[in-house]
């Protein structure tokens, strides 16, 4: 195992702080260390081939040997390594919810930025060893190792499985073989967590992979997850395949299901920590699908909004926050804060007040400055005490 471990040349390769010389003792760690170990050379890998995001000219030369590890039958933490993998492939992977992940156009936009950037600009990713062009090799790298994930689906461990399915749902060029197995493990096992990931797996490869009408398996994932949506399982399970198929299915249930569901934050909440999709924040999830749903559902889904943000922690107020004001304030062509505020409409003026009543702006008494961002990349005040003084102005 690891046996071309050494054949790379790692000192001419950099990673975010340095020649990529620590790379190949990290990776053995991987596999021979014990959990502390693991977990310290884990960490170190998230912080030097995917710093913040950036993937590096070492990344792609690690990303064979993480699959190598992956399909050894011993190898621990086999779930922690098919989440580093994606993390190097994609990025932050809940960048591309709820609408998924598409290759191609994820290409033709790196290749687009490539091309047109600016002399320093390139300098400057030759200096950092990064650049778009990069970032495509190392999705090519790590969609090499597909047959590896699908093989997760077959381990003993649940949460091996759920990294396994995770992972397939971000290479949807590989669905025709993946949704057959993501079905099948669905099948085989009752566990509620399990069943969510497939779902949410199986969601987003019916809406990104390159479509034939007809096609079989993609009909058999659709009809499996319309099932569940009417049946009277868990709102977890029946939340998951509301996502799955919205903007896939004509049912107004799913929508129904949807309102349903950002009403009950808590139980949405229950395998969190079980649930990768959006950093495990499911109530966030249908937050973000609603936003892009059924535009003549608006008014129900801002109220619903506004209520959601009155039960829920400063970290899942963000995604309710966000889909709240790309429902109202996206498409305006001027910031709110440069608006009257008696010019607002009724809506606006409701998910304004939601958000500076019980919006997420502090954390333990300190500002929530992530919550504080989010509201001004919308153009809204971005601080409770001025949000407020903007909707009195309203009502003097």
């Amino acid at each position: 195992m690891l046996e071309k471990l050494d054949t790379v040349p790692w000192e001419q390769l950099r990673h975010a702080y340095a020649p990529a010389v620590d790379v190949p003792d990290l990776i053995r760690l991987l596999a021979e260390g014990d959990e502390e170990e693991r977990e310290q050379a884990t960490g170190d890998l998230h912080g030097n081939i995917f710093h913040q995001g950036t993937r590096y000219e070492a990344t792609p030369h690690a990303v064979p040997f993480l699959i190598e590890l992956l399909s050894t039958d011993k190898q621990p933490d086999k779930d922690k390594i098919a989440y580093l993998l994606v993390s190097l492939a994609m990025g932050y992977e809940d960048d591309f919810l709820p609408e998924g992940f598409d290759p191609i156009l994820f290409r033709q936009q790196c290749e687009k930025t490539d091309a047109e950037m600016s002399p320093e600009k390139r300098a400057a990713c030759k200096e950092l060893a990064s650049g778009p062009l990069l970032d495509v090799a190392c999705y090519d790298a790590v969609e090499k190792g597909v047959p590896a994930f699908l093989l997760l689906l077959e381990d003993q461990d649940p949460k091996v499985r759920r990294a396994g399915a995770y992972a397939l749902s971000w290479f949807p060029s590989k669905a025709s073989v993946s949704i057959p197995k993501l079905l099948d493990l669905e099948v085989k096992q009752m566990e509620v967590a399990t069943d969510v990931v497939v779902f949410l797996a199986l969601g987003l490869l019916i809406r990104t992979q390159p479509q034939k009408d007809g096609d079989e398996s993609t009909l058999q994932a659709k009809e499996k997850l319309t099932s569940a949506l009417r049946s009277k399982g868990s709102l977890q399970l029946r939340a998951a395949a509301a996502i799955a198929l919205a903007g896939q299915s004509d049912s107004p249930l799913v929508n129904d299901v949807l309102l349903e569901a950002t009403m009950s934050p808590d139980q949405l909440q229950e395998w969190r920590d079980d649930i990768r999709f959006n950093g495990g924040n499911l109530s966030g999830y249908v937050a973000l699908t609603l936003a892009h749903g059924d535009p003549t559902a608006r008014d129900r889904v801002v109220h619903a909004l506004c209520e959601t943000l009155k039960c829920v922690n400063p970290y899942e107020s963000i995604d309710v926050t966000r889909s709240l004001l790309e429902l109202l304030v996206a498409e305006r062509a001027t910031w709110i804060k440069e608006i009257p505020p008696e010019d607002l409409t009724p809506l606006e003026a409701e998910a304004l007040t939601a958000i500076a009543t019980h919006g997420g702006w502090e954390i333990d008494g300190a500002i929530f400055t992530n919550y504080c961002q989010i509201v001004r990349a919308f153009g809204v005040p971005d601080s409770q005490e001025e949000l407020l003084a903007y909707l009195g102005n309203r009502e003097s």
